[in-house]
C-alpha cells in the first residue's frame, strides 16, 4: 500500500525449492504516470515559487553585499495630481536597507480600489487622515507599502519595504517635502494583526513621529511590520 508512487521494479528475495532467489514485479503504468506527473507538478511549484520570491531574495543578497558604487534613485512616481501636485515631491530615504521611494499622499488605507494601483506602481502611500513631515510636535505621520489584498504579486511588487525589518533602534528615516529634508530616528517596532488600524492614531505630545508598514512575514499577509520613528533634525 505505500508502493503507490513506486516506478522501479520491485525486488523480493524467495527460495523455491531450497533455492534462493530474486523477484522483480514491475509496477503498474498508471503508478509510474502519477509518479512523474506528480515530479513535474512539484518542480514547476518550485520554480513558481522561486519567481515569487526572487525579488526579497536579490534585495536581502544586495542588503548584505551593499555595492558602494552604486546609487539609488528616487522612484519617479507616475501620478501628476490632486494633492501630491500641489504638495509637490514627498520623498522617503531610508539608507540602511536600501529604500528609496517617492511618498503618494492622503491615500485611503483602508480602501483597496484606491490603494491596491498606488502600490502596484511601486511606490509608498501616505495614509490620508494623517499627517505630514514638518507638521510639529503631537503630529503622527503614518506611510505604508504592500498589502494583504494584493495577493501573490505582493511579494514581487513594491519591494521598497522588503527590508523593514532589519530596521533597529537609532537607525535614520529621512524624508524630504517642500525642499526641507526631516530626519527620525527609529525608537520602536512591533508586529500587530493583518486588521489593526489603531496605529494610524499613533500620537506623542512632545514628538513627531512617522510610521512605517509593511505585510509581515515578507510575502505573506498573516500581520502587520509597524517601525516608529521620532523627528530629530530639520536639514
Amino acid at each position: 500500500m505505500f508502493d503507490f508512487f513506486r516506478v522501479v521494479p520491485r525486488k523480493r528475495k524467495v527460495k523455491i525449492k531450497g533455492k534462493k532467489g530474486v523477484i522483480y514485479n514491475n509496477p503498474p503504468t498508471v503508478n509510474k504516470f502519477l509518479f512523474y506527473f506528480a515530479t513535474f507538478l512539484g518542480f514547476v511549484g518550485m520554480l513558481y515559487i522561486y519567481w515569487i520570491y526572487t525579488p526579497i531574495i536579490n534585495a536581502y543578497i544586495a542588503y548584505k553585499n551593499p555595492n558602494p558604487s552604486v546609487t539609488a534613485v528616487a522612484v519617479t512616481s507616475p501620478f501628476d495630481k490632486g494633492e501630491q501636485q500641489a504638495i509637490d515631491r514627498f520623498l522617503l530615504d531610508i539608507p540602511k536597507i536600501m529604500a528609496h521611494s517617492e511618498v503618494m499622499i492622503g491615500i485611503e488605507s483602508l480602501n483597496p480600489k484606491i490603494y491596491l494601483p498606488v502600490l502596484d506602481n511601486n511606490v509608498v502611500a501616505h495614509a490620508k487622515g494623517t499627517d505630514l513631515p514638518g507638521s510639529g510636535n503631537g503630529k503622527s505621520i503614518y506611510l505604508f507599502a504592500h498589502s494583504s489584498n494584493q495577493g501573490v504579486n505582493r511579494a514581487r511588487n513594491n519591494p521598497v519595504f522588503y527590508l523593514l525589518g532589519q530596521l533597529e533602534n537609532d537607525d535614520e528615516i529621512f524624508t524630504t517635502i517642500k525642499d526641507k529634508q526631516y530626519v527620525y530616528r527609529v525608537f520602536d517596532k512591533k508586529v500587530v494583526g493583518s486588521k489593526d488600524v489603531a496605529s494610524t492614531k499613533y500620537r506623542e505630545d512632545s514628538s513627531e513621529v512617522i510610521i512605517l508598514q509593511t505585510c509581515w512575514p515578507i510575502g505573506t499577509d498573516w500581520k502587520r511590520l509597524l517601525v516608529f520613528a521620532k523627528r530629530t533634525s530639520v536639514n
